[in-house]
Order: C-alpha cells, then structure tokens, then sequence
C-alpha cells in the first residue's frame, strides 16, 4: 500500500493547515469565559475541519499493488500441409514426422520445465494439437492443402490474447503459398519467433497440383471454367497429361511439358454441368518413376449448379385469349 498526492507544492497546503489550526486556537482564547466549556470541542471541531479541508486539497491517492506472475506461455505451430508428407528427410522419414520427433526429442521437454506449451496445427485453417507432459501426443495427418504461414501466426495470437506468451516455435518446410506475408505477421506477435526447418533446400523430384479452382456457383447446361496450376521439379524435358473427370468418367485431359526447376503450368478446363445440384469435379496428374509424393497429384473441385435462367424463363406458362363471334 502507498500513499502519494498528486499537488507538486504540498508543503504549502501544510504549511497553511498549521497556520488554520494556530489561528482557531489564537482565536477561541479571546471567547468569554461564558463558553469556557465548550472550548475545547469547538477548538478541536474547527481544527479538524480545517485540516480535513488542506487535506482535501493535498488530492492524496491510496494505491494498493500486487505481483502476480503469470508462468510463460510458449507456441508452437506445425505445418501440416501435404508437403510436410515428403519423405525426403533423414532415413527416408517424412518431413512431418522428422520435425515432430526433433521437436518431442530435443526441444518440447525442456520448454515444458519452464512454460506452459499451446500447439497448433495449420495449413489453409488453424486446430489446436494435444500436449502431453509437454510433447506432441502424436503425430498429426499431413494433408492440408495449401500453406499459409501467416494464418497461423494470426490465429496463435488471437488464441493466447492476454495471456504471457514469450515465444513461439514453427516447424515447416517454408513452402508458403496462400496468404499474406509471415514476416509482418510474426512480427505483430512482438516476441522471438525460433524456425524449425525440415526437407531438404533443393526441388525434389515432384510434380504437384498446386491449386484448382471454378465457380462455387454455376448454372446447368452453361460452360464453366477449372483452372489448374501444376508445378514440377525433376523431370525436365518430360511430359505428363492432366486429367478432368467426374464420377470416375473422364471429361477431358491436356498434355503439359514439366520442369526440373519448380515451374508452374496452368491448364483451363471447361466443363458443362448437365443437371442442377453438386458436382464434384477431379483433376489429376498419373504418378511419374522417381516421385517423393503422390499425395499431391490430384485435387477436386466443387460447383453448385442451378436452373438456367434462360431454362427458367421458358418454363413459365403463357397466357393466352380467346375470343368468340356470336
């Protein structure tokens, strides 16, 4: 507990309670003898109302205080994105697991002796992982299909808001490809962001749908487009052929030259849906001698299709008139 008073010059407010408390005092002596009872009361009932008053201008502050330590929260975000399924890390072991066991092996139990441990899984969305005695429970299904690092960062920071955060930890193969830039976004944190990184630096021998995209929204008997990107890495100066189907009957496919370096292709396909309602469309390439994964080699895409409204407009009735001579 302290006290403090927020006039600069309380000196002087003293100075004039004291003066206050000598004047009454000054002044009851000359009362007649008459009140020579009361007196004292009224000495002291002046006195204290004057010095409640200097008091009063003093504005003193009674402040109370206490220490309450939070212990440290440190987070850890995972890449769980269909490129963490590699298997390109030592002995042949995915990147996924290979960056759970250094995490459970060499850093999780010695963060745990010291702060509590929050995980999250990220991919295009966020999901809270189980932590047991400060380690990964188990190893998550890497099959998110894009990677959006920043996401993660944001949605780490809106889960621990108000809490004692002091760092965080990313396992990921730096493969970003949806979203905004992570630097602001690990940045925003405003504590040391420590990256784990997994896979090996140089393209692997790969060829991967990367995106697939049309309309959520379509209308039956009109064309919609599907645009495809295809990256490749390893097989240059090879060919491959991307595949359009739906319900296991292919619509369409376009051939593509694939690269040794990583380079994107992108394909657009037109497709007619016959009927209202869902339909799921596939887009795939055929696995190719050498791959690291084929978990990426296909992809589906989703479009609702209405009635046309030109289908709709010639569906209503018409009307018609009659007319009868007598």
């Amino acid at each position: 507990m302290t006290i403090s008073l927020n006039q600069t010059h309380a000196w002087v407010f003293l100075l004039l309670g004291a003066v206050a408390v000598i004047s009454v005092v000054w002044f009851y002596r000359r009362v007649p003898p008459a009140a020579g009872r009361l007196r004292p009361l009224l000495i002291a009932l002046r006195s204290a109302g004057l010095v409640l008053l200097c008091v009063a201008l003093l504005e003193p502050v009674l402040a109370f205080s206490r220490t309450v330590t939070d212990r440290p929260v440190v987070g850890l975000l995972l890449d769980v994105s269909r490129s963490m399924a590699v298997a390109d890390g030592t002995g042949g072991a995915r990147r996924g697991d290979e960056a759970v066991s250094l995490l459970n092996e060499l850093m999780l139990p010695r963060v745990a002796r010291d702060a509590e441990l929050v995980a999250l899984a990220f991919s295009s969305g966020s999901r809270e992982l189980d932590v047991d005695r400060g380690i990964l429970a188990r190893s998550p299904v890497f099959d998110g299909g894009v990677t959006d690092i920043a996401q993660g960062f944001d949605a780490l920071g809106d889960l621990l808001s108000g809490r004692n955060l002091g760092s965080v930890v990313i396992a990921t193969d730096g493969a970003d490809n949806r979203g905004a830039g992570p630097y602001d976004a690990a940045r925003a944190l405003g504590v040391p962001v420590f990256v784990l990184g997994v896979g090996s630096p140089e393209a692997g021998t790969d060829i991967a749908i990367e995106d697939a995209v049309t309309n959520r929204i379509s209308y039956a008997g009109e064309s919609v487009p599907i645009e495809v990107t295809v990256s490749s890495a390893g097989f240059e100066g090879a060919e491959t052929v991307v595949e359009l189907s739906e319900g296991g009957s292919t619509l369409d496919s376009k051939q593509i030259d694939l690269s040794g370096t990583g380079e994107e292709v992108r394909v657009t396909f037109r497709v007619t849906p016959s009927t209202p309602g869902v339909h799921r469309y596939s887009v795939s390439v055929p696995p190719a001698a050498g791959e690291l994964s084929t978990a990426n080699n296909s992809r589906v895409v989703v479009t609702t299709a209405m009635n046309s409204p030109s289908s709709a407009e010639n569906s209503r009735p018409t009307a018609t008139s009659t007319s009868s001579r007598s």
